[in-house]
């Protein structure tokens, strides 16, 4: 389970389950987490293009317990519900999923290497 997974299912879980061991929880899941933070950092994409980006959360979120992905024209966006066993507060969470338009420099090994165009001039991502 990556980190987005467990963020996620820690933020919508009932209160009963957030008071497990949180740090065990990370621990077991921190090279799943780490992998998922970089593939997503190889592979970025600017605003209104992140159709990848777009897929993979699709395809990490429809195989959490509980989330109904809602259809709709939500461009490069996702919208999903997932219900609590008892009503309660509701809680929204927005997050942005574009990169920017920039060359990395860092010599990581996950790295972005993309390259796009803004404005007809190619940039980095």
């Amino acid at each position: 389970m990556s980190r987005l997974r467990l963020v996620l299912l820690v933020l919508f879980l009932a209160p009963a389950a957030v008071a497990q061991d949180f740090a065990a929880l990370t621990e077991k899941h921190a090279d799943a987490t780490i992998a998922d933070r970089r593939h997503l950092h190889t592979c970025p994409e600017l605003s209104g293009r992140e159709y990848e980006t777009q897929a993979y959360l699709r395809e990490v979120m429809s195989g959490l317990p509980g989330f109904e992905m809602i259809d709709g024209d939500w461009g490069t966006g996702l919208v999903a519900i997932l219900r609590g066993a008892h009503p309660g507060q509701l809680v929204a969470w927005r997050a942005d999923i574009d990169g920017l338009p920039l060359s990395e420099t860092t010599g990581l090994p996950f790295a972005s290497t993309r390259r796009d165009t803004l404005a007809g001039v190619e940039t980095g991502v």
